[in-house]
């Protein structure tokens, strides 16, 4: 290309050194300017964004010890998003840390989460023991509320949404908290509630709690009457519940071993509303871990919903680690509480393995999980990270199945 018969280099040549440095530096924005102003209208509108912990702005700031646990649903307008909060206490001069169940509201997509009311606040109190005289413990205990599911019953009328927890008494001795524990209902017509008080809706037999508790007993479910599969089941927890039709609820089961993690998931199903409940199967036993690859204990689980399949979110764990992230294993059958297995081995099949999130995993680890379409912030996941020396839940981007 030639300018008045000489060419750009030879024009170039020519110009004092001033406008040689304007020239330069303006074809090296150039060059610079043109990819990125094209990457950025290519990419307008999508999200770029890298797994990072979860804030919670209305959180007091004596919760002081992490959050954990989450659950969510939505009504197509509203979001909830029930977790576990810990902080400190005091009984007598042993601190001890005390747990409760917060709600937190959002709307589509998820960008700043509110507290509200209408969660499970933990409390300190003198139970008394079967005679109904004695205290439990000299220095009084804590009620903890932990691992919450809450689902948006839409069919149900003044009590479309329904939060649950699992309520147990500690004073330091793993067997009261074992023996004096169960599952809790509320539930409300709105976010906003009214929300009913606490009702003991589930426990494993009618000696569970037990005496002084008839009172408060009174209405609830015996899970172990519910099936001769479950007699050998001591104690339940982490409810987590979803909606398809029917509510559709999971469990972690232990036997009477102390110290001992889960011993199998065990599925209830209602058709009702919850109104009253059945038994609909056992997805998974730890005899499937020799099966599934070296893994030796099962932490827990949750149900999520993604593309109107079912899956269960299962925490596993080995000798490195409690909690190795989250396995989904698609249903293939919840009604009966059939999960998808490998024809020839036996083996639940997992769809997809979400290792740990945190930059410094812990031997803790985590994995439980919860997960909305409304939500931009794909997979909420709590985990403990040895990185900030708590448990935190991390927002993940990722779909539950990343293929689809």
């Amino acid at each position: 290309m030639r300018i008045y018969g000489k060419t750009l280099t030879e024009i170039f040549g020519l110009l004092p050194w001033a406008y040689k440095a304007v020239v330069t530096m303006g074809a090296a924005f150039f060059l610079f300017a043109v990819p990125y102003s094209l990457h950025y209208f290519i990419t307008m509108g999508v999200q770029i964004d890298k797994v990072e912990p979860l804030n919670f702005p209305g959180l007091n700031r004596e919760h002081n010890k992490g959050v954990m646990d989450p659950a969510i649903a939505t009504d197509g307008s509203n979001v909830l998003m029930a977790h576990t909060v810990l902080s400190i206490d005091t009984l007598g001069t042993q601190q001890q840390v005390a747990t409760e169940v917060v709600l937190e509201r959002s709307t589509k997509p998820c960008k700043l989460w509110a507290f509200i009311g209408g969660g499970y606040k933990g409390e300190k109190d003198d139970v008394m023991g079967p005679d109904n005289v004695t205290p439990l413990s000299d220095t009084g205990g804590i009620w903890r509320y932990e691992t919450p599911g809450i689902v948006y019953d839409p069919d149900d009328r003044g009590r479309e949404w329904k939060l649950y927890a699992y309520r147990y008494y500690w004073t330091g001795s793993e067997a009261f908290a074992r023996h004096y524990g169960f599952i809790a209902e509320k539930t409300a017509p709105s976010p906003d509630g009214p929300w009913t008080d606490q009702r003991m809706l589930f426990s494993a037999s009618k000696d569970q709690p037990g005496k002084p508790f008839e009172a408060e007993a009174m209405g609830q479910t015996y899970i172990n009457d519910l099936s001769p599969e479950l007699q050998d089941i001591y104690f339940y927890s982490r409810p987590s519940v979803v909606y398809n039709k029917f509510l559709f609820m999971t469990l972690s089961a232990f036997i009477n071993k102390p110290g001992s993690p889960p011993d199998r998931i065990v599925m209830l199903k209602s058709v009702n509303h919850g109104k009253t409940w059945s038994y609909a199967g056992t997805p998974l036993r730890g005899s499937d871990l020799a099966k599934m690859g070296n893994y030796t204990k099962i932490g827990g689980a949750t149900l999520v919903k993604y593309n109107d399949k079912m899956y269960l979110a299962v925490v596993l764990g080995d000798k490195t680690a409690d909690g190795l992230g989250t396995f989904m294993i698609p249903f293939e059958n919840p009604a009966q509480g059939l999960l998808a297995r490998d024809p020839k081995t036996g083996a639940p099949i997992v769809a997809q393995h979400h290792p740990r999130n945190s930059n410094q995993p812990s031997r803790l680890g985590g994995g439980y999980t919860a997960y909305t379409d409304a939500c931009s912030q794909g997979m909420l996941t709590s985990e403990y990270s040895d990185l900030r020396a708590s448990f935190q839940i991390f927002k993940t981007y990722k779909k539950p199945i990343l293929s689809e």
